[in-house]
């Protein structure tokens, strides 16, 4: 068994971002089983028997709850051995299927968002500052987040040359293309006043400011970055609730549907607008130029 060619075969159609998600989970796994490689995990697992597989799963399910991982990252993580297994079955390396049930989820997290109220104090307090390159990064970012409803992988991946003339292209979760979304002008206004104190050098759109690790300065912002820059924003405002980037993305979606309402548009523009994967058949029957995105965005957008 080659374990090169499956991981290789299993990675092939899966985005960049999703292919770096699944790898770090199988970091768990190599760990686990003390393997050298991701490949040479891949062959010990679907090298071996049905049985002995299983009970290779089974050890490796009661270590995470050993070491009190959450149901969340533990499912995660056995549906990427489950993914993993079928494409190995798939491409005939072996004859069976990896069963792996996920375990009990016991609390759903909370996503709800800040609501509108604390995104209007949010940009408020940004605009009312003195234009650093960090206050404008972060404008910007904060805009994309709520204008956009973008995730924060999202914001991370996207380069300068992304951007131009009103329009960003952007690698929506699950996708491995990029996708032109309109910006509003609120959204412009932001990102324009960055990319000005920013400059318009090639390379990732956001980045580091970083006065004690200096080699960090001017490498592309992490999604933790982007986790503790709303965070910090948000507290500096004097918003009470937590703010996390998902729950501006939360609180985005929730507008948009109120605005669906508003500019009489049916439900399926607010996959859209969220860019969730249902929307991949929607797409061929949306007008590129106009599209629902645009319009909804440009709603919704805070001046």
């Amino acid at each position: 068994m080659k374990g090169a060619q499956i991981l290789k075969r299993f990675l092939a159609d899966k985005s960049e971002l999703t292919a770096k998600a699944y790898r770090e989970d199988l970091e768990d796994f190599i760990l686990f089983l003390k393997a050298p490689s991701i490949e040479a995990a891949i062959e010990k697992l679907f090298g071996s028997n049905h049985p002995r597989a299983q009970r290779i799963v089974g050890d490796y399910l009661s270590s995470m709850r050993r070491r009190g991982l959450a149901p969340a990252t533990i499912n995660r993580r056995l549906s990427t051995l489950r993914s993993l297994g079928k494409r190995t079955n798939v491409l005939g390396y072996c004859s069976w299927r990896l069963a792996a049930d996920n375990v009990k989820m016991e609390k759903v997290r909370d996503t709800r968002g800040p609501g509108r109220e604390n995104m209007v104090r949010m940009f408020d307090y940004l605009k009312a500052e003195s234009p650093s390159k960090p206050v404008l990064r972060d404008l910007a970012i904060i805009h994309l987040c709520y204008d956009l409803g973008l995730r924060r992988g999202e914001v991370v991946s996207i380069n300068v040359s992304d951007y131009s003339e009103g329009r960003l292209r952007v690698r929506r979760k699950g996708k491995l293309s990029k996708e032109p979304l309109t910006l509003p002008k609120p959204t412009r206004v932001a990102v324009d006043a960055w990319l000005g104190v920013r400059g318009a050098q090639p390379g990732p759109m956001f980045i580091n400011f970083d006065s004690i690790h200096r080699s960090k300065t001017g490498k592309r912002l992490t999604g933790a970055a982007i986790y503790q820059i709303v965070k910090a924003r948000a507290l500096e405002a004097g918003v009470k609730a937590p703010v996390r980037p998902h729950g501006i993305r939360h609180t985005a979606i929730s507008d948009a549907r109120l605005s669906i309402a508003r500019l009489g548009l049916g439900m399926d523009s607010l996959v859209d607008f969220s860019g969730h994967a249902d929307a991949r058949t929607l797409k061929h029957y949306l007008d590129d130029q106009v599209s629902a995105q645009g319009i909804i965005s440009a709603d919704i957008a805070l001046p």
